[in-house]
Formats: C-alpha cells, structure tokens, sequence
C-alpha cells in the first residue's frame, strides 16, 4: 500500500507538473500570439503612415497640375486671351518642370536616400504653388501675368517630378513585399481625390460669388498648404527606408574592401534590365499622351460656352463619378484578381474601345461646330449630352483602375533598391514627356482636324500601348518581389530580370510536377499561365542563359520547400 500509494503520489505529482508545464506553454502561446498580433498592429500602422505621408504628396500634386483646369477661364476673363504659345506654356511648364524633377530627384534619391530628397520635393512644390497665388503683371501689359505663372509653374513642376519616384520608392521599401503593391496602389489613388478637389474648390469659390481675382488665388494658394501639410507630416513621421540603409552599407563594404573597385551605384544600369525599362517608360509616355492631352482640356471639351463655373461643375461630376476606379484599382492590382500587368492590359483595352466608340459616334451623339481656334462641342439631342459623360467617364473607369494605376506601381516594384529611384524616374520622366507631347498636340491638333481625329489617334495610341505592355511588361506577383532583393544580390541582374518574366512559369511547372508548388496564385490560373507563356514566345526575354534560369529555379524550389515546413 505504501509502494502504491508512494508510487500514487508520485503519479499526482507528475500530474501536478504536467498541468503545470501546459500552463506555461499555453502562456507562453499566448505570449506569441500577443507579440504577433502586437507586431502586426505596429506592422498595419507603420504601412498606413507610409502610403498616407507618400499619398498626400500625389494628392497634391494632381491638385496643382488641375487646378490649371479652370484657373486659366478666369485668367482670361480677368488679364485678355492668351496666345497659343502662352497657353500652350501655361499648361505645359510644370509639365516640363516635372521631368525635369523625375530625372533628377530620382537619381539623387539613389545616392543620399528617400528622406532628404522628399523634404526637398515638397519644398519646392510649397514654392512654386506659393508663387503662382502671388503672381502679378511684371510690366503694363496685363497679359505679362502669364509670364509670371509661366515661371512659377515650372519650378513647382519640378517638385511634382521628385514626388513620382520617392513616394513609390518609399512606399515600396516601408511596407510588406506581400501588400506593397495594394500600398503603392493605395497612394496612387490619391490623386483621384487631387483632381476631384481642384474642381470642387472652384464649385464652392464661384458658387458663393467670390469674385474670379480671388478664386484663381486662393486655388493656386490650396495647392500650397497642401504641400505645407505634406512638408510637415513628412518631417515628423518620414524616416530613412532599411532598404537603402542596407544598400548603403553594403557600398560602404566594398569601399573599404577594395577602394579601386568602381561602385554598384544607381549609375550601373547593367543591360539585362533595359527591357523592363523599355517595358515601363514607353507604356507611360503613351498613356500620359492620351491622359493629360485629355485631361489638362477637360474643361475645354465638358465646358458650356467657356463658362468658368460651368466648366469647373462639368469637370468635378466627371472627377467624382471616376473617383471609385482609383479605388478599384487596389483591388485589381492583387495577384488573386488581375495582377499588375493585367490590369494595365484590360485597361488600355477598354480605353481603345471607348474611343473607338466615341469616334463612331460623331454626328449622331456629339458634334463640333465652327473651325479652327472657333470649334465647340455640340449634341444634336437632349440625351446626347449624357451619353457623350458616360462615355467619357467609362474610359476615364479604365484609365484610373488600369494603366494609370500600374505604370506607377510596376516600376516601383521590379527594379532593385539600389537603381529603384532612378528607373522610377526615367520611367515616370518618360510619361511627362508624353503629357508635353499631349498637351501641346491636343489644341493644335483639334484645332486642325477637330476632336474627332484626336479620338481616333487616342485609339491607337492605347491600341500600342496595350500591345507593348503585353510584349514588355512582366505578369509578376508578390511572391516574385519578395525574392527580388535576394536573388538581384546573390544571383546578379540577369537572374533578377527572368525572375520576374519567368518566376510565375518557374513555380507553376514545380507544381505540375509534383513539387507541391501550393494553391494556384490567381484566379482563372490557366489563362494567366498561357498568356504568360504566348507572351514569352513573342517576348525579347523568351530567351535567357541557363545560369541565371536554374539559379532562378533553386530559390523558387528552396522557398517553396521552406514554406511546407
């Protein structure tokens, strides 16, 4: 009895110490899970503070570049008509400012780093919008005003460039691989709210009878404490990225290992990624061409009889009813929905259509009367004027959830960090100079041939762009740029490079055979697998040396097999 019952306590002791045992691992458990979910709290909110301090800046931006919109009707009411060349300058000096700024903020930003170069950014635009409210007639000739405007433009434009490549660089560095191109999406969809506000602000400026002096001001006067807004967050919560800390130590590395050898620095842009960037500085010169040769001239084409506030009312129900495709596009651009370049193919499709549409629809739905500098837009019918918004929103639906989205995100994603701001900004120079090219052609061209044409030339425009963008573009996903960083710095750019053109291919044939490559990545996989495989057959990269293609194949074998464990 005694053996039993030592032995019977021995038992309810090792029953006390197992219950106690699973009581400190379920604590412990418990920790974990509180630590995770702590993690990923700090983890939301770190995302949320980067995309809204890089998204106010392109909210703000796209409020400058609109507020032209109207401003210019009141100019003219107020200091006479403007020439060809004044307006055609008027319009297109932050355009050229910008490309200026995209070149130049961008390359630097791979040298001294994101933070420094965005302050600057916003400085300059806080300048320059500051510069366009104070303006005033330099000589006594009213009109000179415009040279003024003309000045001031320029050096804000040259603000809004830096903004394009830094706040995709910053927004590409600051969040999880897994949701950086929903974040870059999201800060994208800022300018929605940028070119709705300009128009709305002029709505409540005109409706409440302020007189047009004090209206063009105070809309030129908003752009700038919108960028002091953004100056200021930006001070506060921006802080250098870990990316580019890591890549600045690694130069540091090979200084000190071998001072003579040359630098992988931003100036190093080896050949194996000239067609990515072939890839996403053509697809957005073409659609800049279409999108602000349209754009800036909304007032233009909407307006009833060159009236400002009817202009300015036109312009805002367009902006508003178009305002959710810039939301669709976070959701598009998810690589279980369309992906980034898919997006951007359906969307340069259904533009094509639409003008297509448009240009088929001349004389039975809209018309232009008069000639030359005299032409208007009329509609023969009372229900034509709703057809001719709706037809122009749908492709506007396109234009913010496809290709406006994408050529912003895609080279945010798929250069490494160490050229990232510099092919960002090659790419998004290239889309300015497309705006210069639209803005400039867009009047001449109407006044020439009438509007007509120009739909017809923006249907092919779209119809390139849609090609080459399927030719060029790699169909990647998040999962490609979570390797990105690993294998551009262990596998070199060639590898890098058929990593994003081939990875989605690479892993799905792992899982045909067998290597358990997990559930499909997208929806309707087999069409994504076949237009990715008709795509490599007509694609310069369908061909790759073997090197770079198996180290490809190892990482993606080696990270599928890690994830089963």
């Amino acid at each position: 009895m005694g053996t039993e019952g030592d032995h019977g306590g021995a038992a309810g002791s090792v029953t006390d110490d197992d219950a106690s045992a699973s009581q400190q691992v379920g604590l412990l458990r418990g920790e974990d899970v509180r630590r995770k979910c702590c993690g990923a709290k700090l983890e939301t909110t770190h995302a949320l503070v980067v995309t809204c301090v890089s998204g106010i800046g392109l909210l703000t931006d796209l409020f400058d570049f609109n507020v032209i919109n109207i401003a210019k009707l009141l100019l003219q009411e107020l200091y006479g008509d403007m020439t060809a060349y004044q307006e055609g300058m008027l319009t297109g000096a932050a355009l050229i400012g910008a490309v200026i700024g995209q070149f130049c903020f961008g390359y630097v930003a791979d040298i001294i780093g994101r933070r420094t170069t965005f302050l600057a950014s916003a400085l300059l635009t806080l300048i320059g919008a500051l510069g366009s409210a104070c303006s005033f007639p330099i000589t006594e000739d009213k009109g000179s005003i415009y040279t003024m405007l003309i000045i001031w433009r320029f050096v804000m434009g040259v603000g809004i460039g830096g903004e394009y490549p830094l706040s995709a660089a910053n927004t590409a560095e600051g969040v999880d691989h897994k949701s950086s191109g929903q974040s870059l999406a999201a800060v994208y969809s800022m300018q929605g709210v940028g070119k709705m506000l300009a128009p709305l602000m002029f709505v409540i400026l005109l409706g409440c009878g302020a007189s047009y002096e004090l209206a063009w001001r105070l809309g030129f006067g908003a752009g700038a404490v919108l960028s002091g807004i953004g100056l200021v967050l930006r001070s506060k919560e921006l802080k250098e990225t870990e990316d580019f800390e890591e890549v600045q130590a690694r130069r540091m590395q090979q200084r000190l290992a071998n001072p003579e050898a040359s630098e992988d620095g931003p100036g190093k842009l080896s050949s194996a990624w000239l067609i990515p960037l072939a890839g996403t500085a053509v697809s957005w010169f073409l659609y800049d061409v279409v999108d602000y040769g349209l754009g800036l001239y909304s007032g233009d084409i909407l307006g009833a009889d060159d009236d400002p506030f009817d202009a300015a009312a036109a312009v805002l129900a367009v902006n508003a009813i178009a305002l959710p495709a810039f939301f669709l596009g976070i959701y598009l651009v998810r690589d279980d929905v369309l992906g980034r370049r898919d997006s951007q193919v359906v969307g340069f499709t259904g533009m094509m259509v639409i003008f297509v549409i448009l240009v088929i629809t001349e004389g039975s739905v809209w018309k232009e009367t008069g000639s030359g500098a005299g032409r208007e837009l009329k509609f023969p019918h009372g229900f034509s004027y709703w057809v001719f918004l709706m037809l122009y929103t749908t492709q506007l639906v396109f234009d913010a959830s496809g290709p406006g989205m994408s050529t912003y995100v895609i080279p945010g994603e798929i250069f490494p960090t160490r050229m990232r701001g510099t092919c960002h900004g090659i790419s998004a120079a290239s889309g300015k100079i497309g705006a210069v090219v639209g803005s400039f052609g867009f009047p001449a061209m109407r006044e020439l041939t009438g509007l007509g044409s120009v739909m017809l030339l923006n249907a092919v425009v779209t119809g390139v762009a849609m090609f080459l963008t399927f030719l060029l573009t790699p169909a990647y996903t998040s999962t490609e740029v979570g390797l990105l960083k690993e294998v551009a710095r262990d596998g070199g750019d060639e590898a890098a490079v058929v990593l994003l053109y081939k990875g989605p291919m690479i892993r799905e044939d792992l899982r045909r055979d067998g290597q358990d490559a997990g559930p499909a990545t997208t929806t309707s996989s087999w069409m994504k697998d076949c237009s990715r495989r008709l795509f490599m057959y007509a694609s310069p990269m369908r061909v790759a040396q073997a090197p770079a293609e198996d180290y490809v194949t190892n990482v993606i074998a080696n990270e599928l097999r890690d994830s089963r464990l």
